[in-house]
């Protein structure tokens, strides 16, 4: 979608901020949509500016399942799957979903190549972790 911000800070993102700062949610899925032509799954305004910065959003972010590679078969914002995830993680997602264990082959390439900050794959990892740990 195109939408200005103060549109959607004033119609759309209103429930979201509440559900974050009001109700406490410690998880959010990203949706496969795209924003001014960035997936919101790799939407470094939405993800970490807004909703980490902003809103003081302390859980953790997962994709909806097949959204992270949806950057570069869906959107075409990325060449492959290992850009794909580089995008994702370094734009504020914390957590890759799919629905089948041996997906993992399309992703790990974007973690062993150095290309996503061990910085930022410390602080996802420390988001779920201590969800996990709140949870008991």
């Amino acid at each position: 979608i195109h939408a200005n911000e103060r549109y959607l800070r004033e119609i759309h993102l209103p429930p979201f901020e509440a559900a974050f700062t009001k109700a406490g949610a410690r998880s959010v899925m990203t949706s496969y949509n795209s924003l001014d032509g960035s997936p919101c799954t790799a939407h470094n305004w939405l993800l970490n500016d807004l909703l980490k910065k902003e809103w003081g959003f302390k859980g953790f972010v997962i994709s909806d399942a097949g959204a992270t590679g949806g950057a570069n078969v869906l959107h075409f914002t990325a060449a492959d799957y290992t850009q794909a995830t580089e995008q994702a993680l370094n734009n504020g997602l914390d957590v890759v979903f799919q629905t089948a264990f041996e997906h993992y082959t399309l992703f790990i390439d974007a973690f062993k190549n150095g290309k996503i900050p061990t910085a930022v794959i410390d602080s996802a990892v420390a988001r779920v972790l201590q969800s996990k740990f709140e949870l008991g």
